[in-house]
């Protein structure tokens, strides 16, 4: 019986490792997330995908184009499925897969302050890597909805 009790505290502890790991090499925090998602669509993730009237083409709850999912990775990728990615940026995880390793191949200090913050990939995720630095972002709905939802 001392066995299987230490048995289990050991998986549980290998579990908890695992998710700390995992947290530990997050760029993006949750609350940042969160607030990327409420500024982009109210978290909506049955909202149906868009075309800007140009040639973006928007999905999920986060409201992301074709050629951000691809750059964040593919999360979701199903060769067998050709709509993989309306599929992905409609679940929530898969999405946040996407704008996580988006950030990961574009975070930089769009405001010059020195630092890369939750403030550096709202603009990030709403202007691109190379508009980011821009302020026009900073007169948008979704930047409004932004920073009232993430105060830090």
């Amino acid at each position: 019986m001392v066995k299987m009790q230490k048995f289990f505290v050991c998986e549980i502890l290998a579990v908890v490792a695992v998710f700390v790991q995992a947290q530990q090499n997050q760029l993006v925090s949750n609350d940042c997330l969160y607030c990327l998602c409420q500024a982009s669509s109210g978290c909506n993730f049955n909202k149906e995908c868009h075309n800007d009237g140009g040639t973006n083409y928007f999905c999920g709850g986060y409201v992301i184009s074709y050629g951000y999912w691809k750059d964040g990775g593919s999360p979701g990728f199903n060769p067998s499925n050709p709509h993989d990615f309306e599929v992905c940026l409609k679940d929530k995880q898969c999405a946040e897969a996407a704008v996580e390793g988006y950030m990961r191949k574009w975070k930089r200090d769009c405001d010059r302050d020195g630092q890369i913050t939750c403030n550096d990939f709202a603009r990030i995720h709403k202007a691109g890597p190379y508009g980011c630095n821009g302020t026009w972002v900073l007169g948008t709905q979704y930047w409004t909805r932004f920073k009232e939802c993430y105060r830090y």
